[in-house]
């Protein structure tokens, strides 16, 4: 942002605010600084911000804009002004609406604009109005609207990117983490500690330090004596919401006797308590040195459901205001986003430590755990307290799951409608092919782009109804990054070479109240009389059966006499409308 104004005051408020925001000012060249000079007061420094001083008259404004704006090196020029002695804010408003809607370069560059006080400055900000030029009545008002015109370009840019597939890097045994889990329950063991809950951190390849129990001092002992000095030593009751304060937790126990006096002393304040004692955790001592601890933790909240909590924790942590949340479910590059916020929030800080937490291995075990928390609907809440961060390594110390009685449709709690892995299945073609058919993900946005651009000319004709160019990027990121609640694309998907290859793709968009879905469908041009169409058809039909919707309906072309038929065959009504050169498929429920 380039700024330009009459007073050094109102340029200051603008700049601390931009500043408290976490922007800055763009940098003013020395190329364009001598342009400026010659149109300039005597008196003004070239600088940004650009002060012209009280006495600024309509000329400055109108040539120091009409530099700003050859020069290519803004994208974005706040004018502002506030009433001098002159009296020229009409005459100086008018003047830089008529510079900027008749400069080549307006489209390139956004103009904002701020005019201070009341009457003084009506009748100029309502010429902006009319010119469609944005205006505002105070400099915080006009950089608040600038923030917000930056954090939505960076949130369009954010949804489009192309989010790391996590699951090659971590196969999960879901079946094994359900199985501990309903163990537990049917025990109404409701509160997992770290040597019960490593079991099902352990399916999700969550690095978690081995613990061992111990139901009395003599057995600490032992234990502490076979996996080596020094050790920690604590409370097995997650009951408690913090072991600490109870002094539950000793550390740095480095002999049997300081096991034993560790061990007496937590027993007699646990009977002071009058609560029920269930045996001690013993740990290995924990390489801290060098380390980073952070704390995460899911909470089920009213509104949104299960929420992950990523901060720095502590005693008296608030998840919801020491920590930056993110809504599950997670990919790599919501993690990532989740964590650059937590960062700039100062909810967790980048140590200088001799091995600093890497960024990517963090987001991993984000991802990691929203799918645990997916995959295992009956988890109420987890509070990893704390998780040891030494550069790629992420080990969890210490960690309570608490467990709910009811199970319920995880997909009905989640704010976000997660990826439907149950949808997923294998089929074979004509030709003996066997092929996988599943929901499209955003991570399929490079094959599925191959894909479109495979299509032959006549193919992709049919498609789109006419002649359409090469998709982009940001077109080919809206088609794979769906919400599964509002429509559903399914992909035919060969796996037998080592990148993924897209063969088909059939895609429906539902109205809201669940009346009516519209499909389309493409196959590979060279993949076209092996059953793909059919296939995908028919999943989809299935689909929207389950979803109770009355009718399933799509056009094609006069010439795709091929698609017709095969919807005729699958019970579709087809009508031909010769006047539009369309063909109309309707299936009713």
């Amino acid at each position: 942002m380039m700024l330009v104004s009459n007073s050094y005051g109102a340029a200051r408020l603008a700049v601390d605010h931009l500043n408290r925001s976490g922007f800055a000012l763009a940098d003013l060249s020395a190329d364009q600084a001598k342009a400026l000079y010659p149109i300039l007061p005597p008196y003004v420094v070239a600088a940004n911000p650009l002060d012209m001083g009280g006495a600024a008259e309509v000329s400055h404004y109108q040539q120091t804009l009409t530099q700003l704006l050859d020069s290519h090196q803004f994208d974005v020029i706040l004018v502002m002004y506030a009433p001098a002695a002159v009296g020229l804010s009409e005459q100086i408003a008018q003047a830089v609406i008529q510079v900027y809607l008749t400069h080549p370069n307006r489209r390139r560059c956004t103009l904002m604009t701020q005019w201070s006080g009341e009457d003084a400055a009506y009748q100029a900000r309502k010429h902006f109005n009319r010119a469609g030029i944005a205006t505002y009545r105070t400099p915080e008002s006009a950089v608040g609207a600038f923030i917000h015109m930056v954090e939505f370009q960076r949130n369009q840019h954010l949804l489009k990117q192309v989010p790391t597939s996590i699951s090659c890097k971590s196969p999960y045994d879901n079946e094994f983490a359900l199985q501990t889990i309903e163990q537990a329950v049917t025990k109404q063991q409701w509160q997992l500690s770290t040597v019960d809950a490593a079991k099902i951190l352990s399916a999700f390849n969550i690095n978690v330090l081995k613990a061992h129990v111990a139901m009395n001092a003599d057995e600490a002992v032992a234990v502490a004596t076979n996996i080596g000095f020094p050790v920690a030593l604590k409370l097995r009751d997650s009951k408690l919401r913090h072991h600490s304060d109870i002094q539950a937790v000793l550390l740095h126990l480095n002999n049997a006797q300081e096991v034993i006096v560790a061990a007496t002393s937590v027993i007699q304040r646990v009977q002071q308590l009058d609560c029920e004692f269930s045996g001690f955790i013993i740990q290995k001592m924990a390489l801290t040195a060098g380390a980073q601890e952070i704390r995460v933790a899911v909470i089920n909240d009213s509104t949104f459901g299960p929420v992950i909590c990523i901060g720095e924790g502590g005693s008296e942590w608030q998840p919801l205001v020491d920590a930056e949340v993110a809504l599950p479910p997670l990919n790599m590059a919501l993690a990532r986003y989740s964590v650059q916020q937590a960062l700039n929030r100062k909810v967790l800080k980048n140590r200088y430590v001799p091995q600093p937490f890497n960024i990517e291995a963090l987001c991993l075990v984000l991802c990691q755990i929203s799918d645990m928390i997916i995959a295992c609907p009956q988890i109420e809440a987890i509070d990893f307290n704390p998780i040891l961060m030494k550069g790629n390594d992420l080990t969890v110390l210490d960690v309570n799951v608490t467990l709910m009685p009811q199970l319920y449709d995880i997909a009905s709690k989640l704010t976000i409608m997660p990826y439907p892995k149950s949808l997923e299945s294998y089929a074979t073609l004509k030709n003996g092919q066997i092929i996988l058919m599943r929901p499209i993900l955003p991570e399929d946005e490079p094959n599925h782009l191959a894909f479109d651009n495979s299509l032959s000319a006549e193919d992709r004709y049919k498609r789109y109804f006419g002649v359409r160019s090469a998709m982009t990027h940001e077109e080919m990121a809206v088609l794979t990054q769906i919400d599964y609640a509002r429509e559903m694309a399914f992909i035919a998907v060969d796996q037998s070479k080592q990148t993924e290859v897209t063969l088909g793709a059939i895609r429906a968009t539902i109205d809201p109240d669940n009346i009516e879905a519209e499909f389309a469908m493409a196959v590979r041009t060279n993949y076209q009389g092996q059953g793909i169409g059919r296939l995908l058809l028919v999943k989809l039909i299935e689909y929207y059966r389950t979803k109770q919707t009355k009718k399933l309906t799509g056009y094609t072309m006069l010439s795709n006499r091929n698609m017709a038929s095969l919807a005729k065959q699958l019970g579709f009504k087809v009508t031909t409308d010769v006047e539009d050169g369309l063909i109309y498929m309707e299936l009713i429920y």
